[in-house]
C-alpha cells in the first residue's frame, strides 16, 4: 500500500472510516447491557484484552500461491466472547487491543490505525448480531455452532471486501482472481479460527483448567509451523537471491539490470519501493521500483532527498533495520518519504560508496526481519562487484554528459548557439551577488525593422540573419564577455571590466561596426541595421533588474533618436520615464477630476463656405503640463482605459451634437467621433447604439473615424463591426487615408462612406506635382466608389483653392477654424449662417452631403 503521505483519495478513505465506526457504535448500542450466553458473564474485560494482545502477536504469515496471507489466532477471543462476555465489553477489548499491538508495538499510525480499529470494532458488533439473531438458548449445540460459524464467515468475508475497496481507491489495483483466492481463504480461517473457540467454550463450561489442555496442542502446532514457515522464507531467501543474481547479469545493459534488480527486490522483500543509490566523485545516481509498477531509470539525485541518503550512509557499517521510531535517522527517512526499512551499503575498494535500499513494507505484520536483512545484504554484495568492475561509473559518465547536454540547451539559444535571456540573467545576478559588485556594462542590441525583412525575404532568411549576427557578434567577443539572445530580434552582451562612459562608447561603437556592412544569404545581400542601448553598474544600478532596465531605457532613446546608432543610459532617461509612470497615473483619474475636454473643429463645404460638420478632437487639461493634445498622452493608456475614454468623448459629442441639430438649420449636421483599434469589436456596436439613444441623436448624424492601421489588425472582424455600425445607420469614415496599406480591396469591400485625405499630402499640394496628382487620384477614386472625400490640415488659402480646383467638396484645417471648446463652436456654427460663400467658383466638384453623387468626370 501507499505510504501515509502519498495515499490518494484520503479524504474518501476518511469518509468510510467514519462510516464504519459509525455503524459498529450503532450496533453496539444495541448490543448495551446484555449478556452473554450465560447468565452471568464469566470473563472480564481485561482478560479479555491481555488475551486479544497474547495472541495477535503471535501473529504470522503464511504463503500460498503468489499471495501471502496473515494467519492469526486472535479471532478465537471473539468466539469465546460471544458465549461467555458482554458483548459491549467484548468489542471495547478488541478495540483496545488493536490500539496497544498495531498503534504501540507496530507503530501503524492515522489512517491506516483507525481504519484497522474501526473495521474490526464494526466487523465484532456485526458478528455479534449476526450470533444473537440466531439466539442460542444453551451452551454449545448445532444451532449456536452454526451461529457462531455464520457470525464469523460473514464478520471475515465483509472485512476482505472493506480491505479491498480501501486499498483501490488509495491506488493499487487487485484482481478478481486474488480478491476470490483471499475471500476463500478468509472464510476458511474463520471457520479454523471458530472450531478451535468452540472448542474452548466446551472445555471451559466444564472447568477453566480443562482450557489449558487446548493451550498445549496450539502452542505445538504454532511452534511447528513458525518452524517450517522460517525453513521456507531460507529456502526461498536463497532461490530469491539466485534469481536476482542471474537477472542482473543477464541484463542488456546496466540500466536494465538495476531496474530488474530493484523489482525483484521489491517483489521479494514485500516493499513498497527498492532503491539504489551510488556516490561518485563525479556526482551521485538513483534509480527505483515501486509498488505500482512504475520505476525511475538511472538519473541524477535531487538536493534534499541526496542529503537525506547521504546522512542515512554515514550511520551505515553493515546492513541494518530502520523506521521512524529510530530519533538519529527519523528526518532522514521522512525526507526520503520511507516509514521502515532495510539498507545494506555498497563498497568499493573497501570504502562505503552507495547504498540498495527496500522501504515500507507491506501488510499489517511487523517490519521487515533479519533474514530480510541477510537477503539484501547478498544482493549488495553482487551490486558492490559491479562497482569494483566499474560498470556504475561508465553509466554515470554517460548520464553527466546527457545532463550537460540538457543543461546546455536550457541555457543557450537553439537558432545561434548563444546564451538564452536566463542564463545572461544570471551572468548579470553573479556580478551583484558579492558585497561590492565588479564593474561591467550591459549592452542591449535590437535590429530596426526586422520584420520588414521577415516580410520581404521570408522567415527561413529571416533565422538566417539572426544566426549570421550571432556569429558577428561572438566573433567580436573578448574573454570574460557573455553574448546572448534575449528575444526574437534582441541581443544583449555583457562585458567586465569597463568602469566609464569613454570604454563603454568604445565598445558600444565596436558592436555597431561589427554589423554595419550587409550579410551574405543565398548570394543575397541583406542590409541591417541596429541600435544599442548601454548602461553601466556605475551609473548606480543596486540590481540586475535594475541594470537591465537602464540599459532598455537607452536602446528606447538611441531609437528615438533615429535608430541606427547608440546610446548611453543616463540619469535624465530616468526622469522622462518617471515623467511618463506620473503622466499615465494621472491619465487614469483624469476622467473623474473633469481633466478631459472635447474640441470640435468644423468641417467646411468648400463651395458654400458653410459648416457642415464637425470632429470631435480629445484634449487634456493638465493640472501641470497644460493643455496636451492625444498625441502627447493617448499611448500611456491600457486598451481598457483608452476604450473607456473613447465612449467618454462619445457621449460628450453627442450630447453636444443633439443640442445642436435641434435647430433645423443644422438637421444635417454631422459630428465625427475617432475610434481606436482596441475599440473596435463586436462591443462597440451596443456601445454605439446605446449612446445613440441617450443623445437622441439619429444615427447618420454620427461618423466614427477609423485609421487603415486599426482597420487591418483584424480586417474579418472590422469588417462584421463596420457592416453591423452601417446597417444601424452610423456613418463609416476612413481616416489619415494615404498613410497606412491604402488596399483597394478592403476599400471596395469595407462600407465606408468617406475618406479623410491625410494633411501630410495637403501640406505640398501647391509646391509638389506628385502630392498635386495623388491628391487629385484619391478624390477621383472616392467619387467613382460613391465615397465623400474631405481633405485635412488645409492651413493656407492657396491650398484651399488647390483642393477645390481638385474637385474636393469638403474640408477642414486652421485657415477654416482651430478646433474649439463648446461654446465658441456653438457661437461659430450660429455666425456661419451668415457667411459669404468661397469667391472661386469650382469647376466639376461633387454633390453637397446629403445628396447623391454622380461620379463627375474631372480635369486633373
Amino acid at each position: 500500500m501507499s505510504t501515509e503521505a502519498t495515499i490518494p483519495h484520503k479524504g474518501l478513505i476518511w469518509t468510510i472510516n467514519a462510516v464504519i465506526l459509525g455503524a459498529s457504535i450503532t450496533a453496539i448500542v444495541g448490543l448495551w447491557g446484555r449478556n452473554s450466553v450465560f447468565d452471568n458473564p464469566v470473563i472480564p474485560w481485561l482478560a479479555l484484552v491481555a488475551a486479544f494482545v497474547l495472541l495477535e502477536r503471535i501473529a504470522f504469515d503464511i504463503p500460498v500461491g503468489a499471495q501471502v496471507h496473515a494467519l492469526s489466532l486472535s479471532d478465537v477471543v471473539l468466539v469465546v466472547g460471544m458465549f461467555m462476555a458482554r458483548p459491549f465489553e467484548l468489542v471495547l477489548a478488541q478495540a483496545i487491543g488493536i490500539l496497544l499491538v498495531w498503534g504501540a508495538y507496530r507503530k501503524i499510525a492515522g489512517i491506516r490505525l483507525t481504519f484497522n480499529v474501526a473495521s474490526a470494532c464494526c466487523l465484532s458488533a456485526l458478528a455479534l448480531v449476526i450470533f444473537r439473531y440466531f439466539k442460542p438458548a444453551a451452551m454449545v449445540n448445532p444451532r449456536s455452532i452454526l451461529a457462531a460459524m455464520a457470525a464469523m464467515v460473514c464478520s471475515s468475508v465483509l472485512g476482505v471486501l472493506a480491505v479491498s475497496l480501501v486499498i483501490r481507491i488509495a491506488g493499487s489495483k487487485t484482481s478478481w482472481r486474488e480478491l476470490l483466492h483471499t475471500l476463500f481463504f478468509g472464510a476458511l480461517n474463520a471457520v479454523m479460527v471458530t472450531a478451535i473457540g468452540l472448542q474452548a467454550v466446551v472445555l471451559a463450561e466444564r472447568s477453566w483448567w480443562h482450557v489449558s489442555l487446548l493451550l498445549i496442542p496450539i502452542l505445538l502446532v504454532t511452534v511447528a509451523a513458525w518452524s517450517y514457515l522460517n525453513e521456507r522464507r531460507k529456502a526461498e531467501r536463497i532461490d530469491f537471491v539466485h534469481k536476482v543474481s542471474v537477472a542482473f547479469h543477464e541484463a542488456p545493459t546496466l540500466d536494465e539490470g538495476l531496474l530488474v534488480l530493484l523489482t525483484h527486490v521489491r517483489e521479494g522483500l514485500r516493499a513498497d519501493v527498492s532503491r539504489v543509490v551510488v556516490f561518485t566523485p563525479e556526482g551521485a545516481v538513483t534509480a527505483s521500483a515501486n509498488s505500482d509498477g512504475t520505476s525511475t531509470p538511472v538519473t541524477v539525485v535531487d538536493d534534499e532527498p541526496l542529503a537525506a541518503a547521504n546522512a542515512l550512509l554515514q550511520s551505515l557499517y553493515k546492513p541494518a533495520k530502520f523506521d521512524v521510531r529510530d530519533e538519529e535517522v527519523r528526518e532522514s527517512l521522512e525526507a526520503l518519504g520511507f516509514t521502515d526499512a532495510v539498507i545494506a551499503p555498497l563498497f568499493r575498494s573497501g570504502e562505503r560508496t552507495g547504498m540498495l535500499i527496500a522501504a515500507n513494507r507491506q501488510g499489517n505484520m511487523d517490519s521487515f526481519r533479519i533474514d530480510d536483512l541477510a537477503a539484501l545484504e547478498l544482493i549488495s554484495n553482487q551490486l558492490s562487484v559491479a562497482l569494483e568492475r566499474g560498470w556504475l561509473e561508465e553509466s554515470l559518465k554517460e548520464l553527466i554528459k546527457l545532463e550537460q547536454r540538457l543543461t546546455h540547451e536550457a541555457t543557450h539559444d537553439g537558432l545561434t548557439g548563444l546564451a538564452n535571456r536566463r542564463l545572461f540573467n544570471e551572468r548579470v545576478g553573479e556580478l551583484f551577488a558579492r558585497s561590492r559588485p565588479l564593474p561591467a556594462a550591459v549592452m542591449l542590441i535590437d535590429l530596426d525593422d526586422f520584420k520588414l525583412i521577415n516580410d520581404t525575404y521570408g522567415h527561413l532568411v529571416g533565422d538566417r540573419l539572426l544566426a549570421g549576427i550571432g556569429e558577428r557578434l561572438a566573433g567580436v567577443a573578448r574573454t570574460g564577455d557573455t553574448v546572448a539572445r534575449i528575444g526574437g530580434d534582441e541581443f544583449a552582451v555583457l562585458i567586465p571590466g569597463i568602469r566609464d562612459r569613454r570604454g563603454a562608447a568604445g565598445r558600444s561603437a565596436d558592436l555597431l561596426d561589427c554589423l554595419a556592412a550587409p550579410i551574405i544569404i543565398d548570394e543575397r545581400s541583406v542590409a541591417i541595421r541596429v541600435s544599442v542601448g548601454t548602461a553601466l553598474i556605475a551609473d548606480g544600478a543596486n540590481n540586475s533588474d535594475e541594470l537591465m532596465r537602464k540599459a532598455d531605457l537607452a536602446l528606447y532613446h538611441a531609437k528615438e533618436m533615429g535608430k541606427d546608432r547608440f546610446a548611453l543610459f543616463e540619469p535624465v532617461l530616468q526622469e522622462k520615464v518617471d515623467d511618463v509612470r506620473q503622466m499615465s497615473r494621472d491619465l487614469k483619474e483624469a476622467i473623474e477630476r473633469g481633466e478631459l475636454l472635447v474640441h470640435y473643429q468644423p468641417i467646411h463645404d468648400l463651395v458654400s463656405n458653410r459648416i457642415v460638420g464637425a470632429e470631435a478632437l480629445l484634449r487634456w487639461q493638465h493640472p501641470v503640463h497644460g493643455m496636451l493634445r492625444p498625441d502627447s498622452f493617448i499611448h500611456l493608456g491600457s486598451d481598457d482605459l483608452l476604450a473607456r475614454i473613447g465612449y467618454w468623448v462619445l457621449d460628450q459629442a453627442l450630447s453636444n451634437a443633439a443640442k445642436w441639430i435641434s435647430d433645423r438649420n443644422f438637421r444635417t449636421f454631422s459630428v465625427n467621433v475617432n475610434v481606436s483599434a482596441s475599440e473596435i469589436h463586436e462591443g462597440l456596436i451596443n456601445t454605439v447604439e446605446q449612446a445613440l439613444l441617450r443623445s437622441g441623436v439619429p444615427p447618420q448624424n454620427l461618423v466614427l473615424e477609423i485609421t487603415e492601421t486599426a482597420l487591418i489588425e483584424d480586417l474579418q472582424r472590422s469588417r462584421r463591426v463596420l457592416e453591423s455600425l452601417s446597417e444601424l445607420g452610423v456613418q463609416i469614415a476612413l481616416d489619415d487615408f494615404g498613410t497606412g496599406y491604402s488596399s483597394l480591396a478592403y476599400i471596395h469591400a469595407l462600407p465606408l462612406h468617406r475618406l479623410k485625405i491625410d494633411r501630410s499630402f495637403v501640406t505640398d499640394i501647391t509646391t509638389n506635382e506628385k502630392d498635386r496628382m495623388l491628391v487629385g487620384s484619391i478624390i477621383h477614386l472616392a467619387n467613382m466608389l460613391n465615397i465623400t472625400a474631405i481633405a485635412e490640415g488645409i492651413e493656407s488659402t492657396d491650398q484651399l483653392n488647390e483642393l477645390r480646383l481638385r474637385g474636393c467638396r469638403y474640408g477642414q484645417g486652421y485657415v477654416l477654424s482651430v478646433p474649439l471648446d463648446v461654446a465658441p463652436f456653438t457661437e461659430l456654427l450660429h455666425a456661419n449662417l451668415t457667411a459669404e460663400a468661397f469667391p472661386l467658383p469650382a469647376r466639376g466638384l461633387p454633390a453637397p452631403i446629403g445628396e447623391t453623387p454622380v461620379n463627375p468626370r474631372l480635369a486633373l
